[in-house]
């Protein structure tokens, strides 16, 4: 790039001595200028004059705008090659583990690793290797995302342009111009902003995935960790075998052609195209979703992985009975609701601080603004929800669980339990709610001040 970049400048110097030499230069005349011209020959030189002069300014713009662009794409290459340079560059075995670990949710620790809960990100999937998937699923995707996938070498250059142009003027079409290693890299390896330091950044990672990985293994990534919608249960669901589970009732491996064709249809908009709304019933209308399926199985057809007998059967077919009745999600257990709040609570703050002083703002900027400290810790719970951390803690599970029991055995000892009553917002029926007497207690290393247990608090 850095090559790039200084050829770029020499051929401008050069440019720039052309157009020089050309300005300077004058044309000699044939009429002599010392003569009194009249008639005819008078029209004819100074029509002569002023088309030069014409000509001339022309060529002074022309020279001025392409001395402009040759600087501005020095200016560009050399900010490129800038962030290039400061962008950490993760090893083969790092990136490996990335892409291995396909688990978009966070996990929570007691003290000595021993396991307290997955962060409740409400989204919902379950990891299989591409020989489980349908090969429908593969074809729909790369017919649909991304056409030259098997040919590039991870970023296609014109759509690149493409999308800044479009970006930059606020024209064009919104596809982004990923393709789907770039979107692997986003998803996988990057935030979610979209400033144009980011996008330099995926697009050497993606060049870097795909230079160190196979196609399968970036395409089985994506296939395990694209958003798609929502399922029957009305659970956010990621990856092909969640979606065919969630949706038809099958496995990855079992949906057929149309509804391979639904599937990949979801990553462009999951939650418009998906059929089922956030209680896991069927919205009213399920035009968007259908629409897009019938694109996505003429995109196939183009492409030719599939007949014209198979393209006519696949639109045909009762998509709307194939997906499942709603049902309802299984309770989470809240054993230790206490202990998860207050980890996860603590992990926001840590995290939403260092996401600030990362962007050049202070701790005490935080405690000052309120919007602006929860717009950070918005964002460090996406990425809880998103980025598979570890978050450990200090609590010791044996004596939180020893606490705990304590608190249960002499709860009767704390004083009297007060109830109302009061109608149920769902039901609409009057129902009695309990008030017991709270205790609180807390359990501290006197070494390190670590909190290695507490109580937070007695339920009815």
């Amino acid at each position: 790039m850095k090559k790039f970049v200084n050829r770029v400048k020499t051929l401008g110097t050069r440019f720039c001595c052309w157009f020089t030499q050309f300005v300077t230069r004058h044309p000699d005349s044939k009429a002599d200028t010392n003569q009194q011209l009249t008639g005819k020959a008078a029209v004819v030189y100074y029509g002569n004059v002023t088309l030069q002069s014409i000509k001339t300014t022309v060529y002074y713009l022309l020279g001025v705008l392409g001395i402009a662009v040759v600087f501005g794409l020095g200016l560009f290459g050399g900010y490129f090659v800038s962030i290039i340079d400061a962008t950490p560059i993760p090893t083969e075995t790092a990136m490996k583990a990335t892409l291995s670990n396909t688990s978009r949710t966070s996990s929570m620790y007691f003290a000595h690793n021993v396991k307290l809960s997955d962060v409740k990100s409400d989204l919902y999937s379950t990891k299989v290797n591409l020989n489980e998937m349908s090969p429908w699923l593969t074809k729909a995707i790369i017919a649909t995302e991304d056409e030259d996938f098997y040919r590039h070498n991870g970023i296609v250059p014109k759509a690149v342009i493409r999308a800044f142009f479009s970006d930059l003027t606020g024209m064009g079409s919104q596809t982004g111009g990923s393709t789907l290693t770039q979107q692997v890299v986003k998803m996988m390896f990057l935030n979610s902003e979209t400033t144009f330091k980011r996008k330099a950044a995926e697009i050497m990672l993606a060049r870097r995935l795909n230079n160190h990985f196979s196609k399968n293994t970036i395409l089985a990534t994506y296939l395990n960790v694209a958003t798609l919608g929502r399922n029957n249960k009305g659970q956010n669901i990621a990856g092909v075998e969640a979606a065919a589970q969630g949706l038809f009732g099958v496995s990855a491996k079992e949906v057929n052609l149309p509804e391979a064709a639904f599937i990949a249809g979801l990553p462009q908009s999951p939650f418009v195209y998906t059929p089922y709304t956030a209680d896991g019933k069927l919205k009213t209308s399920l035009k968007a979703g259908i629409n897009r399926q019938q694109t996505v199985l003429f995109r196939m057809y183009r492409a030719g992985v599939i007949s014209h007998r198979q393209y006519v059967a696949a639109k045909s077919f009762d998509l709307k009975g194939a997906f499942l009745q709603p049902e309802k999600a299984d309770q989470d257990d809240d054993e230790y609701g206490y202990v998860y709040n207050m980890v996860l609570s603590e992990a926001k703050s840590l995290l939403a601080e260092k996401l600030a002083k990362s962007d050049g703002h202070s701790a005490a900027e935080l405690a000052k603004d309120s919007a602006l400290n929860n717009d950070y810790l918005r964002q460090a719970g996406d990425l809880f929800a998103s980025k598979n951390y570890r978050i450990k803690s200090t609590i010791d599970k044996d004596v939180y669980d020893r606490m705990q029991f304590v608190m249960r055995a002499t709860r009767d000892t704390f004083g009297q339990t007060y109830t109302s009553s009061q109608i149920n917002p769902k039901t609409g029926e009057t129902e009695t709610v309990k008030y017991p007497v709270q205790n609180g207690s807390v359990v501290l290393d006197n070494q390190t001040g670590a909190v290695l247990g507490f109580v937070g608090g007695v339920t009815g």
